[in-house]
């Protein structure tokens, strides 16, 4: 009696000649079962190489059994009295030509028996006359591999050939021949049956007949197929022997996997009317494992369903995270027992759980805190199967907005027009500023939102902290609300501020004014009573940072000082940056385009050098970002400058006074001059040598200690009116005329570069005393 239970009404007829026929090939694809994998028949491997050329075995150990036969060699040593060797081959009659002794019969006889005879033979020849018998060369015979064989045909095999010899130098069994019935005839008579799972299954050879000449290997038609899949150890297709139920099925198949699901079996059978329908039957009781199989099924065990069941997960920051055995009455307070449970940045204040209660249903969020629940602040959470407990880390931002995202992506994804993600966000003076789930267990409000994002950073403003509210008005337009909370009152529980959020919210921790984590520090050197860096606050100026540092000493020239602010470098090396990269582009086609007024190329390549070392001098030059300011009270704009705001890494350096007048630029040669009141511009340029050839007279200009520019460019510059009030520490500039370089070239810049490089020299001059 059948435990079949039927699955499916439904009955997809089929051709049912095809459908046989697949049967008898042992090939059930998807064309006759929808969704079967195609499976190969057990065994086939081995017969999956087929040899191109078969040579007698001749060099292996003979059985004593061997039976010998024409074309068999005996290999005869005589010792003794009489030596002698002889190669004797059994002839078509049987016998052996031993010299001196005639005709010996051997054929017929095993090995064993044939050597005894031999001897005893020999032993008439004389007394002392020893013998020493050995099979040679083995004699070839043809046989016979005939019925479902791959290549069936006569076949030349050696003397120690058997039938599973004869199966493989024929290619092996085809797809509908048997491989439990292979039957082994000699002269019309069944001599032994092959069951080649015997071997397969189990190694038993007993029935692996050694082969006549003329003997018939006959493999017959298979009758009785199943085909099983699925989990079990070896899934194939099978024949059938003495197999009848599903338990020798599975026996055949090596038995179900540790995965197999044997109460739902799959079994799509063949009816008499030629349909094919699905039925189910349950291995794991008695009645199911001895119900009958039929030929054409096919088997298919199920596994299990790759979920678990009354378990809960722990993911994050424990010593041990993963699956955990669920029990009704299980709490968080009872799987993570201790803080030796979590690893050292454990976040316990902050636990989120995430709960799917049924099929098909919405995931829910639970927000907890193991230490509140230690510290009996919060009843114990109880846990359901399949709770998934998310525990974040204290120091890795990164791994939290990790997870967080995860759980927004489902929020996301099983919300609708009716029912919005349950998502706010927490950002500004948090310590995790994030997307954050609203839990589902209790309303959410500005305390707990705040509480989630891991508190509030020090700089935090409480007095002043906005709710940024998105509403759908009237189901046509989003509205934006802005909510002004006392942030203070919030978290103390006064609930006209902590109130209760909404989706989409989003939560903004504004920064207490005026605040900055870095301290604004600025640096005074030379001639003040008290060098050093000073710690500055908002609004204080430079007459404050003088004061500090006690005034002037005795030494200073105030008119010289020198103030570095770094905004003013950066800028200023970047326009250094440009100018460099544009001179270098135009360099190049300003020397293509007056390359053809030169007779040679030799001035040429003189102007390509000079302006590409101009390049590199204007690359190599440092940006100082100096700011003219002036300390002398006589000066219109002291004011101006005593009263200027400080700003963070500004640099204030007061110079000795000084008793020099530099010269330089194309005067003969460039000196330092001792200052002398009354002295004019000429005076000190004669000092210098005078100018060169190359000097531009119409453009000298003086850089004064402060570090502003006089230019001197009016009528003849000789003319007393002209004169212009050399200072100590004044430097005196004599540019090149650039057009000289080239009449055929306007150098429009270049002038500008070169005035650069001389301020900078009188500005690195002071600064470099102080390095």
């Amino acid at each position: 009696p059948s435990s079949i239970k039927n699955t499916s009404s439904n009955q997809t007829p089929v051709k049912t000649i095809d459908t046989i026929q697949k049967i008898k090939s042992n090939e059930i694809s998807d064309e006759t079962v929808s969704s079967q994998p195609k499976l190969s028949r057990f065994g086939a491997s081995l017969f999956a190489g087929k040899p191109s050329t078969f040579s007698p075995v001749n060099d292996i150990p003979i059985p004593t059994d061997y039976i010998l036969g024409p074309g068999d060699q005996l290999n005869i040593q005589l010792y003794g009295n009489k030596n002698e060797n002889y190669q004797l081959v059994v002839d078509r009659n049987g016998k052996i030509s031993f010299p001196e002794l005639g005709p010996v019969s051997v054929a017929g006889q095993n090995i064993s028996d044939a050597k005894a005879n031999l001897i005893n033979k020999i032993s008439d020849l004389g007394i002392g006359v020893n013998a020493n018998i050995t099979l040679g060369e083995l004699r070839s015979f043809r046989i016979f591999v005939l019925g479902e064989s791959r290549t069936p045909g006569s076949y030349l095999v050696s003397g120690m050939a058997t039938i599973t010899h004869a199966l493989y130098v024929s290619g092996g069994i085809s797809n509908i021949g048997s491989f439990r019935k292979i039957q082994l005839k000699r002269r019309g008579k069944l001599i032994a049956t092959l069951d080649l799972y015997d071997l397969l299954l189990s190694g038993d050879t007993s029935n692996d007949v050694r082969l006549q000449p003329g003997d018939s290997v006959f493999i017959p038609v298979a009758t009785k197929t199943v085909a099983i899949a699925g989990n079990v150890n070896r899934p194939a297709i099978y024949e059938l022997k003495n197999e009848r139920s599903f338990k020798g099925l599975l026996r055949l198949s090596g038995g179900a996997t540790p995965t197999a699901f044997l109460k739902k079996t799959n079994v799509t059978r063949i009816t008499k009317s030629g349909f094919k329908t699905t039925k189910q039957v349950n291995l794991t009781t008695s009645k199911g494992l001895y119900s009958r199989v039929k030929n054409g099924d096919y088997v298919n065990v199920p596994g299990l369903v790759n979920e678990f069941k009354n378990t809960i997960t722990l993911f994050g920051e424990v010593n041990r995270p993963g699956k955990l055995a669920w029990y009704h009455g299980l709490t968080l307070g009872k799987i993570l027992t201790s803080e030796e449970n979590f690893k050292q940045h454990a976040d316990l204040d902050y636990i989120i759980i995430l709960r799917h209660t049924k099929n098909g249903g919405d995931y829910q969020i639970i927000n907890t805190s193991w230490n509140k629940i230690k510290n009996h602040q919060i009843d114990d959470l109880i846990l359901k199967s399949n709770d998934q407990v998310y525990i974040f880390s204290t120091v890795s931002n990164e791994k939290r907005k990790q997870t967080l995202a995860k759980i927004s992506d489902i929020l996301k994804r099983q919300a609708s027009s009716n029912n919005p993600p349950k998502l706010l966000n927490v950002s500004g003076l948090v310590k995790y500023p994030n997307l954050y789930p609203m839990s589902t267990n209790a309303p959410m409000t500005i305390s707990e939102a705040i509480f989630a994002a891991g508190g509030l950073k020090y700089q935090a403003l409480l007095t002043n902290t906005d709710v940024i509210r998105y509403q759908i008005v009237n189901g046509q337009k989003r509205e934006v609300e802005t909510i002004t909370l006392n942030l203070e009152k919030a978290l103390s529980g006064d609930k006209s501020h902590n109130i209760q959020l909404m989706p989409f919210d989003e939560v903004i921790v504004k920064q207490v004014a005026n605040w900055t984590d870095a301290s604004r520090q600025v640096t005074i050197q030379g001639e003040v009573l008290y060098p050093g860096t000073y710690t500055i606050k908002p609004g204080e100026t430079l007459n404050d940072l003088l004061a500090r540092a006690g005034g002037f000493s005795e030494w200073a020239e105030p008119s010289n000082a020198v103030f570095l602010r770094d905004s003013l470098r950066k800028q200023e090396q970047r326009e250094l940056n440009f100018l460099a990269d544009n001179m270098e582009k135009n360099l190049l086609l300003a020397m293509k385009k007056d390359a053809g007024l030169y007779e040679g190329g030799d001035q040429v390549t003189g102007i390509l050098t000079m302006g590409q070392t101009l390049v590199d001098r204007i690359r190599n030059t440092p940006a100082l970002g100096r700011l003219v300011i002036s300390l002398n009270d006589e000066n219109s704009r002291y004011d101006a400058s005593i009263n200027m705001e400080l700003r963070d890494d500004d640099k204030l350096i007061i110079p000795k006074k000084s008793s020099e007048v530099l010269v330089t630029g194309e005067v003969s040669r460039t000196a330092s001059v001792i200052f002398e009141p009354g002295q004019t511009l000429q005076d000190y340029l004669n000092v210098g040598g005078g100018l060169t050839s190359r000097a531009d007279a119409d453009a000298i200009y003086v850089v004064h200690g402060d570090g502003s520019i006089e230019k001197y460019n009016d009528g003849d510059w000789f003319a007393s009116e002209n004169n212009i009030t050399i200072l100590a520490g004044d430097t005196i500039v004599v540019p090149a005329d650039v057009n000289s370089i080239s009449p055929f070239i306007t150098w429009t810049s270049v002038s500008k570069i070169l005035s650069n490089f001389a301020i900078t020299a009188a500005t690195l001059k002071t600064v470099g005393v102080f390095k």
